[in-house]
């Protein structure tokens, strides 16, 4: 394996990597968004009782 033939698959790999690392994200920012929203709901309900 020549030289070019390793950085090709070391950039390859990094690239992989980084577009499992994206959807990672979105997926816990869309997670924690959620938790966002129902804990403003209940914090709301809350409110509106007293």
């Amino acid at each position: 394996m020549s030289g070019e033939e390793l950085l090709t698959w070391i950039a390859i790999g990094l690239m992989i990597v980084e577009r499992i690392s994206f959807v990672v994200m979105r997926f816990y920012e869309i997670r924690s968004n959620a938790i966002t929203r129902e804990l403003e709901m209940k914090l709301q309900e809350l409110q509106n009782r007293q």
